[in-house]
């Protein structure tokens, strides 16, 4: 590597405070624990400490790990690449363990080749895109983790985790060229047109609705979201309010400090000096606990905030669904409506009215496979909300204990501080001055 190329390359190292990103306040922070670490890597926080390995009953299992954030190139082209790290029993793969290197958009890649490909299927959300603040260490940090969870997500699905997709960005060593070839299998314009339709939706196709537990179930899910985005707002107020608590603090701290400093009484002078001691830690521990409330649950709410646009997907696959099997029906009763019109004309020749009948008959099964596609659509996206369902318990449950253990351990930190006062001040009392 030239000098040129390897002073164009930063590792990006992992913060040891996950602060709320610009521009992305909340988005895709995973669970850190008190090391820092990222959720999957610690058991602190539920389902995606074992999301890696599949439970389907299939038998196949993956750990898939986002690790390394590496700054690239200069100022104008610069981006950042993640390892994946994989490993794998399943057979499609040539070995049961590899990585790869990977930038956001591959990941953004591979989620828009999975969403026209599986009507029905809840694809797990990548993060938003963001152009300020993308390169800033807690963003780069949050990034990683919500990339994780997407992959390991994916990867974990029984219906995805044969994907061929799945398997190109897992697996490749020459992943562009891989891509480029996909590019020329797929319907020229179509296939992309139709997935970035879906891929950027933020409402639900029109489709009179006769089925009463989907519409229900839209309900259920458009009261979600609004609770969730309220969650999401308190929970932005409540880190705020611990990070000026924080601020608040050691401002506190650093003028008991200065206090003490000119204080000519030496015993008050050591308590002044322990008390301003103690509120610098104290700071800290606001600040860890900030972050604790990121990464245990603010993570876990904005990450279903963008399910639920995965959801709406979902809805819009099976909307278009309907719409293919409507758009055959009445294609069908256009042939037999001119069929009839051949067959009441005087002079229609007969090997007309055979060709209307062979071109009905062709109609009339491409019904019924539209039909059949469309109850087929139905029934996955029902199982896919039933899966989901069970996942947001298991997710919300893991990251409310995790969020109460935090604050459990920090009450205990605080406790011991201030014990720690008193042992250390016991024996030193103030000396009166004339």
């Amino acid at each position: 590597m030239s000098p040129a190329k390897r002073a164009s390359e930063t590792r990006v190292k992992r913060p040891q405070s996950s602060a709320l990103a610009g521009g992305d306040p909340l988005g895709g922070l995973g669970p850190l624990g008190d090391n820092g670490s990222s959720g999957p890597h610690n058991g602190e926080t539920g389902p995606l400490n074992e999301a890696d390995v599949e439970e389907s009953g299939t038998g196949i299992h993956f750990q898939v790990e986002v690790s390394e954030p590496l700054k690239v190139g200069d100022v104008l082209t610069a981006y950042v690449t993640y390892k994946v790290k994989t490993k794998t029993n399943s057979p499609l793969y040539r070995n049961l363990e590899f990585s790869v290197n990977r930038r956001f958009r591959d990941f953004l890649w591979l989620y828009q080749q999975l969403v026209p490909k599986y009507p029905g299927v809840i694809i797990p959300p990548v993060p938003e895109k963001h152009a300020i603040g993308r390169f800033e260490q807690d963003f780069i940090e949050s990034r990683r983790v919500a990339l994780e969870r997407f992959a390991q997500k994916v990867a974990a699905h029984p219906v995805l985790q044969n994907d061929t997709d799945l398997r190109i960005f897992l697996e490749s060593e020459t992943f562009l060229v891989d891509v480029n070839q996909r590019k020329k299998e797929e319907s020229k314009g179509f296939m992309r047109a139709f997935s970035n339709a879906l891929t950027t939706t933020t409402s639900y196709a029109k489709l009179p609705e006769f089925d009463e537990a989907f519409d229900k179930r839209k309900a259920q899910i458009e009261t979600l979201d609004s609770q969730l985005k309220g969650l999401m707002k308190a929970l932005e107020g409540l880190i705020r309010q611990r990070r000026e608590l924080g601020g608040a603090t050691m401002e506190f701290g650093d003028t008991i400090l200065s206090l003490a400093n000119g204080e000519a009484n030496k015993p008050l002078a050591h308590n002044l000096t322990v008390l301003g001691s103690i509120q610098k830690k104290l700071k800290e521990l606001h600040e860890k606990q900030a972050r604790h409330d990121i990464n245990h649950l603010a993570t876990v709410v904005d990450e279903y905030i963008r399910v639920i646009g995965s959801i709406r997907i979902a809805f819009n696959s099976r909307a278009q669904a309907y719409g293919s099997w409507q758009a055959t029906e009445a294609n069908l009763q256009k042939k037999r409506d001119a069929l009839e019109k051949l067959k009441t004309a005087s002079r229609t020749r007969s090997d007309k009215i055979a060709a209307m009948s062979a071109e009905i008959e062709e109609a009339e099964t491409q019904v019924s496979a539209a039909k059949k596609e469309f109850e087929n659509v139905s029934t996955l996206l029902q199982k896919e909300l039933d899966r989901c369902d069970r996942e947001k318990v298991a997710d919300f449950t893991a990251a409310m204990r995790a969020f109460l253990r935090s604050l459990l351990e920090s009450q205990k930190e605080v406790i011991g501080l201030w014990e720690s006062y008193f042992a250390d001040t016991q024996s030193v009392r103030p000396q009166q001055s004339l």
